[in-house]
């Protein structure tokens, strides 16, 4: 059994995290320090033995192990934790709690009355010179946090503190106020509503103004708590850029549209598409449109191909439309067999009936009846008045709706879940593993000279092995670009499978039968439910809540 030098029974490991998190009052940090000042070390001492007949525990921080005495000890000043819930983790937490982008020091002053060894001011002063803080740190502060711990009155308090770099501001594009691009709109507060103003078209003329251009403004550099200076950050791209038929003005202030046309602006782009009006479509064998289609009455019986955004004023009878921009449906989508409806953006329409949807993005409609839905986004059926029944519906962000299902016909719900963007993740996961072994034996034929110099390296080549080595270089460099390809692979799929973590169901009424699956986990509606949530708890399960505000939906 192992020799625990101090309480092994404290959370240390909880109560720092806690008091360092700036949330408590006065009285809980003191009596939360109080309780961990019993485990309060100085470097140098032994904070754990371990004898003969077992390995030493995983170490953390601030702490060393000597094989040889068999005993680990402290390098710090601190709090010493021992985390026995999984795996036995031994490691200090400082005295000098530091930012992680260094501009605030704080010290995490005990109870100099509970401690077990002596300490004192003349300790702190002569960590901070060997730690080389900023030279106007605060003295004072120093002296009264240590009066409050000789009194008992543990406290954490900033000593030295810079200012945080202010990075420079990017150039900026916004549309100008009296346009409203054709584009999602965000009301509500976080949901994604689709809304979509069918009496004003974004018709622009050429030469007309589209967006202000706000230049960016320098930063300044921060300095942080050692006194070293933080270089700020140089801007980004803005967020929107100019695309198709839109050009900067002479004076840089502002974009102006080069065509006739309509405003899209989609999730990075601002363009002016050409538009192409109709009456109305049928019985079109086959079409396709490289501008905007804005078809004043129904398309019937068609099948329609657009590069730009698809608006109809009318309905979507037995039809094929595929848009790359979005489709905005006045009346009703009503589908056939063999007949979809893709989207690479929105879609929007005031029904849906009997229908096959699929988007990258939102879709939104009253009703959704006997449809099959699927969008990488999330589904809105107007969160008041909305019915979704007899429809299986495929979003990874969520559902909302005021109605789900109507007692009769089953509904069927599948949110957050993509089994295959998983399995994609695993896979590039274990290929990035792979890769730095085949890496590092590149290095180990190669030999360390290689990274220093590659240059220096070729010249160092006996003649008759350079075709090797080139071939070996050729190789190596093939793998690296691999690998950047790979972290670039698992960065977006991370960030998109974060995403839909917090898929959720929510409506006002849910009604039997309902089959839903959040995140994989399964979950059968036997009854009726009114004003709930349904979201994956950190079980594994499906878990019912009361219904929050349908505006957090898609957050």
């Amino acid at each position: 059994m192992p020799y625990y030098s101090f309480e092994q029974t404290i959370p240390v490991s909880k109560l720092y995290k806690a008091i360092t998190g700036d949330t408590l009052s006065t009285v809980d940090v003191m009596r939360m320090i109080h309780t961990m000042s019993a485990n309060f070390v100085r470097p140098g001492d032994v904070i754990m033995k371990f004898d003969n007949s077992r390995n030493p525990p995983a170490t953390g921080k601030f702490v060393e192990v000597n094989i040889d005495a068999r005993i680990i000890k402290a390098t710090e000043f601190g709090y010493v934790s021992y985390t026995t819930n999984d795996a036995e983790i031994v490691e200090v937490f400082p005295f000098f709690n530091i930012t992680p982008d260094k501009v605030k020091a704080s010290m995490v002053m005990p109870d100099l009355n509970v401690i077990k060894r002596p300490f004192s001011i003349s300790d702190i002063l002569s960590e901070i010179e060997r730690r080389s803080f900023r030279l106007d740190y605060n003295k004072e502060a120093i002296r009264a946090g240590f009066e409050a711990g000789k009194k008992g009155e543990g406290s954490v308090f900033v000593f030295a503190a810079g200012n945080a770099a202010i990075h420079t501001r990017p150039t900026e594009i916004k549309t100008s106020p009296s346009l409203r691009p054709l584009t999602r709109h965000v009301l509500g507060g976080n949901e994604k509503i689709l809304t979509f103003d069918f009496a004003a078209l974004p018709f622009v003329k050429a030469g007309s103004q589209i967006a202000n251009v706000i230049q960016p403004k320098p930063g300044i550099n921060g300095e942080d708590a050692y006194g070293e200076i933080i270089p700020c950050k140089g801007g980004k791209e803005p967020h929107l850029v100019p695309d198709k038929n839109i050009q900067l003005s002479p004076d840089q202030q502002s974009l102006v549209a080069t065509e006739d046309g309509m405003l899209v602006i989609n999730d990075r782009a601002v363009m002016v598409v050409k538009v192409r009006e109709t009456a109305a479509l049928a019985d079109a064998a086959e079409e396709a449109v490289e501008e905007a289609l804005v078809v004043r009455g129904n398309i019937e019986r068609s099948r329609i191909s657009c590069k730009g955004p698809i608006i109809v004023f009318g309905d979507v009878i037995a039809s094929s439309v595929k848009s790359e921009t979005g489709i905005f449906v006045k009346g009703v989508i009503r589908g056939a067999n063999g007949m979809k409806i893709i989207s690479s953006g929105d879609v929007f329409a005031n029904e849906i009936i009997g229908a096959a949807v699929a988007a990258g993005g939102f879709i939104g409609a009253k009703t959704i009846h006997h449809s099959a839905i699927k969008t990488n986004a999330g589904v809105i059926a107007d969160p008041e008045n909305g019915i979704i029944t007899a429809s299986r519906i495929d979003a990874l962000l969520g559902v909302s709706a005021g109605t789900i299902g109507d007692g009769s016909s089953e509904s069927v719900l599948r949110v957050g879940c993509d089994d295959e963007m998983k399995a994609k993740l695993v896979g590039y996961n274990q290929k990035e593993e792979d890769n730095q072994l085949v890496i590092k034996k590149f290095i180990a034929k190669l030999g360390p000279n290689f990274l220093k110099d590659p240059r220096a390296y070729m010249k160092n080549i006996a003649p008759d092995q350079i075709n090797t080595v080139k071939v070996l270089i050729r190789e190596y460099n093939n793998i690296c670009y691999e690998q950047k390809l790979i972290r670039g692979w698992i960065t977006r799929l991370s960030v998109y499978l974060a995403q839909i973590r917090n898929a959720k169901v929510k409506a006002r009424i849910i009604a039997a039968p309902a089959s839903i699956t959040i995140r994989g986990a399964a979950y059968e509606l036997t009854g009726r439910r009114e004003n709930i949530e349904l979201a994956v708890n950190g079980t594994g399960a499906v878990k019912e809540q009361p219904l929050g505000q349908l505006s957090n939906v898609f957050a």
